[in-house]
Order: C-alpha cells, then sequence, then structure tokens
C-alpha cells in the first residue's frame, strides 16, 4: 500500500491488518489538510476543499451534494503542485453528510497504488507527514535565516498608509522569530511580521527587546493565535528551509 512506501521513507511501519482491501483503506491514517482541488462529479465539474487524506482516500468538503457509489475524478490545484506523472485520481463516494450550507462526503479511492504513488496523493502525504513529525521538534528548533521581512503594529493593519517597517528575520520557529530592523516597541505589543518571499502575514508578540542601543535592533517575536493555514504555511516555509540548511552541510567522504 500507499502508506507503506511513505512509512518506509520516513522510517516506521504501519500496520496493516489483513483483511479486505476497503477495510485495509478505511483503516489507514488520516492527516488532516485544507488543500484545494477540483472535483469531476458526473458531468459537473466543481471546486473543493480536501479536508484529509491517507493512502486510502479523501475527505472532501464540496459546495453540492453528491450521492453515495458516485464515481468522481479529483484533481489537486494547490501551490504545493510538483511534476506529478498522474495528475487526476479515481475514486467514489462512501459516505456524505451536510456540514452547515456544504457536504462533506468521504472517497474512497479506486486508484491502484502504483497509480496513487505517481499521483499528488503521494506528494502531499510525504508533506504532511514531515511536518507533523517534525512540528514538535520546531518548537525549539530555530532555523538560521535571513528572510527579507517586515514589521508593524497590530492596530494598523488594513492602513495602507502605514507601511510595513523593513527588516530581516534572523532565525525562524514554529513558536516564534528573531527580528532585526528599525522597529522599537514595547514589550507585550501586538504587530505583524510580514514576510517577503513567500508572502506571508503572521501576528506575534514582542516577548524581548534589547535596552538602549543603537539601530538595528533585534525583537523576539512569539507567534499569538495562527490560524490554521497560518501555521501550515509556516510549517512549508520551515521545512523549506531546514531543506536548504541540510544541503549546505558538508557531506564526510571516505576514501578506499
Amino acid at each position: 500500500m500507499l502508506l507503506q512506501l511513505v512509512g518506509r521513507l520516513f522510517g516506521y511501519a504501519p500496520h496493516v491488518p489483513s483483511t479486505s482491501v476497503e477495510v485495509q483503506r478505511r483503516q489507514s491514517v488520516r492527516l488532516q489538510c485544507s488543500l484545494p482541488a477540483e472535483c469531476v462529479i458526473g458531468s459537473a465539474r466543481v471546486c473543493v476543499d480536501i479536508i484529509d487524506v491517507s493512502d486510502g482516500g479523501v475527505r472532501l468538503e464540496v459546495p453540492v451534494a453528491v450521492t453515495v457509489n458516485t464515481t468522481v475524478s479529483i484533481r489537486y490545484v494547490g501551490r504545493l503542485r510538483t511534476n506529478c506523472a498522474i495528475s487526476t485520481v479515481r475514486g467514489r463516494v462512501t459516505w456524505v453528510h451536510r456540514v452547515g450550507d456544504a457536504f462533506h462526503a468521504g472517497i474512497l479511492f479506486d486508484d491502484e497504488p502504483h497509480t496513487l504513488a505517481a499521483s499528488w496523493v503521494l506528494m502531499i502525504l510525504r508533506r504532511l507527514h514531515n511536518a507533523a513529525r517534525l512540528a514538535d521538534d520546531r518548537k525549539q528548533i530555530r532555523v538560521a535565516t535571513d528572510l527579507e521581512a517586515g514589521l508593524r503594529m497590530a492596530q494598523l493593519a488594513g492602513d495602507e498608509s502605514k507601511p510595513f517597517r523593513p527588516g530581516r528575520i534572523l532565525d525562524l520557529s514554529a513558536g516564534g522569530a528573531l527580528f532585526e530592523g528599525a522597529t522599537y516597541a514595547p514589550l507585550n505589543s501586538s504587530v505583524q511580521l510580514q514576510i517577503v518571499k513567500p508572502s506571508l502575514c503572521l501576528p506575534a508578540i514582542i516577548v524581548r527587546r534589547p535596552g538602549p542601543s543603537p539601530m538595528p535592533w533585534k525583537l523576539g517575536l512569539r507567534f499569538d493565535t495562527l490560524s490554521d493555514g497560518e501555521r501550515q504555511e509556516l510549517e512549508s516555509l520551515l521545512t523549506e528551509l531546514l531543506g536548504q540548511w541540510r544541503t549546505r552541510i558538508p557531506r564526510r567522504t571516505t576514501r578506499l
């Protein structure tokens, strides 16, 4: 199964019961997410959100009612897209629940594991698993960076006449950042940290600042009440930064 392939990539061996394929897939580990996709249901093409995903299927939020046992095809359209050999996967609806003005639908993949492994499904599972595995470590690990960024007081949000004051991020973690720039604000002030590339704006609180000293000042920031989307974007950025940092470590070679 696809989850076993992901397990080999990340060093764990998931337990898969020796029952029918459908039961195996239903008992797969499901990873929560919020990712955009396009779904063809009969003759209709609709925009949907992927709410969770496993090697056996996905849970979708769809704007229209769907019927159990309907065959669908799903194409991921988010910005994490890579050059997958297969862009669309097939499945069928196994259950439907109304949630507010939308519907949640459980989709069981019909494609074979080798087909799913060549599609966006494996890429998404790898990204989500990597983010989940590193989430706790990132609370302690701070990645050294030189990211261009800006800072402004939170109460100025939405006021285009009060731009972000430029600076840079010296280190970054899932819990906060060290910002260097021309901004000097009281402790416990609520601020917005704007990362230029990739474009990401995060709410934060100043938890550390220097005493009187020449500019630029270094401010310790703690991220405050991040949304699920902001946290996912931050974890994706940290994964990328950690990958860049690891590639800069010289490899030891052994002469035979």
